[in-house]
């Protein structure tokens, strides 16, 4: 939308409804780069200002502004293509090489721990034969998991983190880096699902793409879970049976690679 409205300009100065349809395009790119969950960084910023200089001077162009109205809308495509990249880049799922690790820890909330029915952590380990074992609670956030990350005292071996799906944006914050902090290192592989919440997005994406820059946290793109929790297997909090499932294998190729390769003996003990 933003790079049509840039390219609408080049005749907005013949017919008016061009001039209106690239102005239109400009706010309706706004809204959904905003909804998009890009707010908060210097792209987003450049890209507004861009939008609104360009769009300022549609109005008004003239030979004293064209030469600027020019080279702004020149790069205003040009921000938008970068972001595009960005974006694409962080849709594609993680791929590893072969490894060896041992066990594939789940620490999450309801979505993770369903009342009555096999989870997708259940899935993994009867469907896909993965070594998966389940330390979620239904009433979990980022604070209270702290408890079931001291449960993983060893390294060699992979975590997967689902919370902030029904928290508080705030508590989210304070919790979030802590937790993986304490998770990362040792040898350990940490992911965590991206959140698509449409309620303070941008606001929960920074928190989460700040804290895994830092701690080292592979994100899972969210459209894995935007897949099942806007669908008709969404339950309250949770997902259907089918809806399980699908998480599973959607999961599945990812996370296979990481325990494909024989496990390492352990250690034997020192004599005494």
């Amino acid at each position: 939308l933003i790079v049509a409205g840039a390219v609408l300009t080049i005749w907005s100065d013949k017919k008016v409804r061009i001039k209106i349809a690239s102005g239109v395009l400009f706010l309706l790119g706004m809204m959904l780069y905003i909804q998009s969950a890009l707010a908060f960084t210097f792209a987003f910023s450049t890209m507004a200002l861009a939008m609104g200089t360009l769009y300022f001077l549609s109005m008004f162009e003239s030979s004293t502004t064209r030469i600027f109205f020019i080279g702004t809308r020149i790069f205003l495509i040009c921000m938008t293509l970068f972001t595009l990249w960005l974006e694409l880049n962080r849709m594609l799922m993680p791929v590893w090489s072969p490894a060896a690790y041992r066990r594939l820890y789940v620490i999450g909330g309801a979505l993770s721990s369903p009342s009555g029915i096999p989870s997708y952590v259940d899935i993994l380990k009867s469907k896909y034969n993965l070594p998966a074992y389940n330390l979620s609670d239904p009433g979990n956030d980022v604070q209270r998991a702290m408890a079931q990350a001291e449960m993983i005292s060893t390294g060699d071996v992979v975590v997967l983190v689902e919370l902030g799906l029904h928290q508080d944006c705030r508590r989210f914050s304070d919790g979030l880096a802590p937790l993986l902090k304490r998770l990362n290192g040792n040898g350990r592989v940490v992911m965590m699902f991206e959140i698509p919440v449409l309620k303070e997005a941008g606001s929960y994406r920074k928190v989460q793409l700040d804290a895994a820059g830092r701690s080292g946290t592979v994100m899972i793109p969210r459209r894995v879970l935007a897949r099942q929790i806007f669908s008709s297997h969404a339950v309250g909090n949770s997902l259907d049976v089918t809806g399980q499932e699908s998480l599973a294998d959607a999961l599945a190729p990812m996370l296979q690679p990481l325990f494909s390769s024989p496990p390492k003996p352990l250690p034997k003990p020192l004599p005494e």
